[in-house]
């Protein structure tokens, strides 16, 4: 039986939001619900308030999932069950705007969460990764997904999380020829 701890919060809802507004902080970011998901979950929007790669203003949208069960593989990567629903909608090529999952596993026993002045430290630990492109699941639930240890929470992993998804890309564009000759 899990009992939620005063210090955390309602639920791990709770402690996602939390993790969104520190993980700005830190990177120097701005994060904000995107306007279609003012009533349901969904991701935040992760804003760099600058250029970055000749794009200004690069945004991602973030999944944020927090659990105490983060597994971490023999590899040193972190292992997560995604719900399907979640998964397909990450997997997507189509969006205009980037999305990755950013995983934080907190501990069920002890201190999790910090508030400061400054801030809302969620002690735990955690990475991102984008499962755009990715194939269909096979499963009927869940889909077990990695998220590699160089992919961190930390100013240095959200730059580069901005630069990899959240910069313009280009758009493919099918061979024309103008002339009509084969």
């Amino acid at each position: 039986m899990r009992h939620n701890h005063p210090r955390a919060g309602p639920g791990p809802e709770h402690a996602a939001r939390r993790l969104r507004r520190s993980l700005a902080r830190g990177g120097r970011c701005r994060v904000r619900p995107p306007p279609w998901s003012a009533h349901h979950r969904g991701p935040s929007h992760l804003v760099y308030q600058g250029t970055e790669l000749g794009t200004y203003y690069p945004t991602v949208n973030v999944q944020v999932k927090t659990t105490i069960n983060l597994k971490q593989l023999a590899s040193g990567d972190f292992s997560y069950d995604l719900d399907l629903e979640t998964y397909d909608a990450l997997r997507r090529t189509d969006h205009a705007v980037g999305r990755v999952l950013a995983v934080i596993g907190v501990p069920e026993e002890g201190e999790n969460v910090r508030l400061h002045s400054e801030g809302t430290l969620l002690c735990g630990r955690g990475a991102w990764v984008s499962l755009e492109g990715m194939k269909p699941s096979k499963n009927m639930t869940s889909q077990t997904v990695h998220l590699p240890t160089e992919n961190t929470l930390d100013r240095a992993g959200l730059s580069r999380m901005l630069k990899t998804h959240g910069t313009r890309r280009s758009t493919p564009v099918p061979p024309v020829n103008i002339w009509g000759q084969s």
